[in-house]
């Protein structure tokens, strides 16, 4: 419910009226593919330790956690990135009409 609010409204928010409904469109489908992404890079990052017995597997497992959150934290600041510089709003509302 969260995520879909996200999308949908914010676009609503952030997108000049004429593009609206195609970035709308591309931010959903960028989210629908980063999960896939991100599903398929970590699953592979955990693959790593199946080898691995003993300490080395718990130390191997806790390096795996780290490099997910790092890799998670990257992907929020590129998108935090992304908001604040790339995307500049229009402004709406009576005050604004002529």
């Amino acid at each position: 419910w969260i995520p879909n609010t996200t999308t949908y409204v914010m676009s609503a928010l952030v997108y000049k009226p004429s593009i609206r409904g195609t970035l709308n469109g591309l931010s959903a489908a960028a989210g629908k593919v980063g999960a896939i992404i991100g599903v398929t890079a970590f699953t592979k990052m955990f693959e790593v330790c199946d080898d691995k017995t003993g300490d080395d597997h718990q130390q191997c497992i806790n390096d795996a956690v780290q490099r997910v959150m790092f890799t998670s934290f990257a992907a929020a600041c590129g998108g935090m990135f992304c908001t604040i510089y790339g995307v500049g709003l229009e402004p709406t509302g009576a005050k604004n009409k002529k």
